[in-house]
């Protein structure tokens, strides 16, 4: 995984809470279980989690200064 995906992912997220769809249904509850937690909780925990990758991904891309060719982020996000 690269960071281009983990981007790709946080906009397709991003696209799902902002539509007008989502926002129909997003006070549901997540499952049948009688959980407290909505589909508008899950979608705002993935949107977080995916930042937070996102943002360790940049961070450690700019700090370490990799010379492998093909398995870390930054050859990755070169291609």
């Amino acid at each position: 995984m690269n960071l281009n995906e983990i981007q790709s992912a946080l906009c397709d997220a991003v696209d799902i809470r902002e539509s007008s769809h989502f926002k129909e249904i997003e006070h549901l509850p997540k499952d049948n279980e009688g959980t407290e937690f909505t589909l508008g909780d899950c979608i705002h925990d993935i949107i977080y989690t995916l930042e937070q990758v996102e943002t360790w991904v940049e961070r450690n891309l700019n700090e370490n200064n990799c010379s492998c060719k093909s398995t870390c982020y930054k050859s990755q996000q070169e291609e």
